[in-house]
Order: C-alpha cells, then structure tokens, then sequence
C-alpha cells in the first residue's frame, strides 16, 4: 500500500483454541474426476474453516466385506485418474461399518488401516451424545432429500427423556453433563439396563467419537501424523497414548527434584520406533536369545526399512543352529560369520568397528547382540533397552545399567 509492502502469516487454523474453528459435515460430497466429466462422491467429508480435512466411506453391513470395501474405495479415489485433489488437504480417511471401522491418511497401504481402542473410555458421555433428541433445526438438515429415508430411525430418540440424564439427575442431583462423574460405571451399568428402547453404542460410534470429537480430531492432525522418509503416517493408538502419558509422566517431579522414568510397552507391529525415537541422535539396543534370533532380527529390520542395525554376536560353533532331528542343520549364522570375518578380518576387528560405530557415528542405530556388550559396555547415546530373552538378578541389572549413562539432552 502505497509503496509499502508488507507480508502476512494467515493461520487458517487455530491449533490451540478449538471452538475458534468452524467445523462442517457433508454427506455425498461430489467431486469431478480427473480429465473427465463423471463424479465421484464421498460419503462424508469434514471440513474445518472450509479445509476438507477427513474423508469417510461408509458401507453397510450385509454387504460381502464391507469393510474392505470401504478401505478400497478410500485408496481409488486417490489415484491420479480419479478425484486426487479432494484428497490434498485430507488428513485423517475413515472406513466404516456398523459394527467395525479402521482409519488412516492419505497414501496408506491397506495393509496399514488401523483399528482405535480408547484407552481412557468414559461411555456415558458417549450414550449421552448419541441418545441426545436432535432439535428441530437439525431435524430439518438432517433429514432433507437424499435422506428422507432415515428420520423414522431416529423419531424414537424424541418421544421421552433421555435416561441417561434421568439416571444421573436421580444418582447426582443434577444433570451428566454438568458432573465430573462421567466414568461412573455403576452409572453405566444402571443406564444400559434402562435403554431397551434406546440407540445402543456401536463400533461406529466409538471410533467416530474417538477419531473426530473437535478437540481429538484438531490433536491428531496437528501433533500425531509426520512424514517419514517422504512417507506420510499417522499414530495408531498405542502411540497416541503412549505419547499423552510419556508427556505427563515427564511433568511429574519428585521430593528431590527428579523427573521419575518409566517403561512403554508395546506389541510387534504397533509402531514403537516412531513413538520413541525414529530420527535422532539417540541408539538402541536389541537383546534377542540366540544369535539365530538376532539374523532374524535384523532381517525384519531391514524389511521394515525404518532404522539401520547391525549384528554384534560371538563366533558360533559346531553345536549351534539345530533346532530338529529330522531336519538339515541351519547354517545361516555360519554363513553369516563367515561373511563378516571376510569384511573385518578377525573377531577382534569386527568387534571394535561394530563397537565403536554404534557409540560415535550415525550407523548402526540399532545394535542386535546375544551376549555380548549387557556388562561393561558404555554408550552414552544409548537410550534404549530391548529385551527379548530371559534375564536375572546381577545379568538383568547389568544390562539396564547400559541406558542410564548421561548425555546431552538425554533425560
């Protein structure tokens, strides 16, 4: 303006005050395709301040895998023939049925759709919500054409009082929405006997609630979906909720002015790497029980693509790898020395590279041992234990003592 040029950041959404968004739904979005004059349209899509940020495909039950059908019909639309552009902004897809539903984002394999467990469930809110009678104004939106059909389902949730505010209100004195007490499972359990002639809680239900309430829906795009080697992912629920509590427990301080530790457990498969510490100067170290493990080990690894590692064994001997009478004698881990005192020359070498490339340089970020290196072994880097073997006493605290060294930033 008169000369002066001046430039704005816009935030089109505000990450920390939820109720300043605007949140809209839709049902059977149409989107053009691709070079083409046909449409596609998308069950549902949500949009905050006008962003389509979550794509929904619903299928109904007595169809042949509606599921899968679901999922796949999320992955073709994304394709570049197809209606991709709808699918830029998109953050969080959603496949569901009645009684399942798993979710995603953009790009995921199918092989990677999750399901959601809400670790910290409180249903009566949940009850509460969807018993809740729509008012008139809704009922107008909701049920105009296409779906016409559907109001009779939901006329009987408007003829009577909502017994879950009627149980609370005789339990509390007040109404649910107003008490701390929402996880009362006494309350509960005298609400699902009082709702035969109520909308019952479906899988439906919990995952959308889960996935999409404001505050979850504008947490998990913001903190909880990263690129990962130009890969785009999103948490599952062991990781969200690991995270959250990782995050609290951090906060804690003690009498002496410590911040306590603790352990996250997590299954094969449920994304421990990302959750922990994927892409940082930190290292980790895998305890398998036999050197046999340990080449599977690193194979998986490399399978999965996420981490580098290598293998820090002894060398084996002629007793090792038999596992059936019946069977030829595996040899891999013969192999497998064999290769390494071709690369190193010796043990003694191979010991020392491996050794001193997992504490100063970037490679390996995951060193696989058996025995080795679980006593008088300093890495200070080294942050986490993996232990995949049976150990004891003296051996088992030796081997923790391995991630408690110092190090810059390292809590």
């Amino acid at each position: 303006m008169e000369g002066d040029k001046k430039s704005f950041n816009l935030k089109y959404i505000d990450w920390k005050n939820i109720k300043n968004n605007v949140f809209h739904v839709t049902a059977e979005f149409e989107v053009s395709r691709t070079g083409s004059n046909e449409t596609r349209r998308p069950d549902i899509v949500l949009f905050v301040n006008g962003i389509p940020l979550s794509v929904i495909e619903c299928k109904r039950p007595d169809m042949k895998d509606p599921l899968q059908q679901a999922i796949s019909q999320n992955i073709r639309n994304q394709k570049d023939d197809e209606i991709p552009g709808m699918f830029v902004y998109s953050q969080i897809l959603m496949a569901l049925t009645k009684n399942k539903g798993r979710y995603a984002t953009t790009g995921t394999k199918v092989k990677f759709w999750s399901l959601w467990r809400e670790e910290e469930r409180g249903e009566t809110e949940l009850l509460e919500i969807i018993n809740t009678p729509l008012t008139e104004e809704q009922r107008k939106k909701i049920f105009s054409p296409p779906f016409s059909y559907s109001k009779s389902y939901f006329d009987r949730t408007a003829t009577h009082k909502n017994p879950v505010i009627k149980e609370s209100k005789a339990r509390y004195g007040k109404e649910i929405s107003e008490t701390e007490s929402l996880n009362d499972t006494n309350l509960l359990e005298l609400i699902k006997k009082s709702m035969a002639d109520e909308i019952l809680i479906t899988e439906q239900d919990r995952l959308i609630y889960s996935i999409f309430r404001p505050d979850r829906f504008i947490e998990l795009i913001y903190n909880f979906i990263l690129y990962d080697c130009g890969e785009k992912k999103i948490a599952r629920y062991q990781q969200y909720f690991a995270v959250k509590n990782t995050l609290e427990r951090v906060k804690e301080i003690n009498k002496e002015g410590k911040r306590q530790g603790g352990v996250i457990w997590h299954t094969q498969g449920s994304g421990k790497f990302l959750t922990i510490w994927k892409n940082t100067p930190f290292k980790g170290q895998l305890t398998a029980p036999s050197k046999i493990s340990a080449l599977k080990y690193k194979k998986y690894l490399n399978d999965f693509g996420e981490v580098s590692s290598e293998i820090l064994i002894s060398g084996p001997d002629t007793r090792e790898g038999h596992e059936d009478v019946f069977e030829e004698t595996k040899n891999e881990v013969q192999i497998f020395w064999k290769n390494m005192m071709n690369k190193y020359g010796n043990e003694k070498n191979y010991n020392k590279q491996l050794t001193n490339s997992f504490k100063n340089d970037s490679y390996p970020e995951i060193i696989i041992v058996v025995d080795k290196l679980l006593t008088g072994f300093d890495s200070p880097r080294n942050v986490v234990l993996y232990i995949t073997r049976s150990l004891r006493d003296h051996t088992l605290l030796q081997a923790i003592a391995r991630v408690n060294r110092l190090y810059e930033n390292k809590e």
